[in-house]
């Protein structure tokens, strides 16, 4: 007996998926009921954390967005071609970085601090550039760059975005979307990684605020589609 199943998995369409939702949420006037929380008990309506970064009410959320530079110590650095930042929320003049990471295994808090969080580090290519995770850069793991740059003086880095063809500064704020079970694998930010700059929002949260599965069922296969035999030429 042949189990059904699908062959598509979240992490397959993740980033365009979360960028999808995300409009549709800003699209409907819902980003006011979008939860982020802290490491910690702290929470804050996306709304009220983009307000508090001075972002205008007028956004757009793009996904694989290529960071442009990296400025160190008035160092300018590079990233490797291909890396992307998931998801990008920008107004006109800055922009917020989301990483999206909807699997649940391998992401206890010592497997997630291996493989996401781990020091920056200065590649041997020229012009010079930046050699680690997108969460990592995101959360300016630099330390390693200048024995003075304190984990404090995150003012001294500065993130720039290639959008829209201009550089958009990175906000020092940034999200990260994972799953329910992750999130109370980590005692609901009680323990788990520690992240200096980081806000979490709940993938099952985002897909409830969608008002169901019909709403979600359809953004999926806006994305994907349907007939895959017409679009692989297999029939006339």
């Amino acid at each position: 007996m042949i189990m059904k199943s699908s062959p598509l998995c979240l992490h397959h369409i993740g980033e365009p998926l979360v960028a999808s939702i995300m409009r549709d949420l800003l699209a409907n006037g819902k980003y006011s009921e979008i939860t982020c929380r802290g490491f910690g008990d702290q929470t804050v309506s996306l709304r009220n954390l983009l307000k508090s970064h001075d972002f205008a009410d007028e956004l757009n959320v793009e996904d694989h967005v290529s960071i442009q530079r990296i400025r160190i110590n008035n160092s300018d650095y590079g990233v490797d071609g291909e890396s992307r930042i998931d998801c990008l929320l920008a107004d006109k003049t800055k922009g917020m970085g989301m990483e999206i990471k909807l699997g649940t295994t391998r992401m206890t808090t010592g497997a997630f601090q291996k493989r996401f969080l781990m020091p920056c580090k200065k590649d041997k290519h020229e012009p010079p550039r930046v050699s680690g995770s997108m969460i990592a850069i995101l959360d300016k793991r630099f330390d390693s760059f200048d024995s003075h740059l304190e984990m404090q003086e995150k003012d001294k880095v500065d993130i720039s975005a290639s959008y829209e063809g201009k550089s958009l500064p990175m906000s020092d704020t940034w999200l990260l979307m994972v799953r329910q079970k992750v999130w109370e694998k980590w005692k609901f930010g009680k323990t788990g990684p520690v992240i200096r700059a980081c806000h979490v929002l709940i993938f099952e949260e985002i897909v409830k605020l969608l008002g169901g599965g019909t709403r979600f069922n359809q953004i999926v296969s806006d994305l994907i589609g349907n007939d895959f035999a017409e679009d692989w030429k297999l029939i006339d």
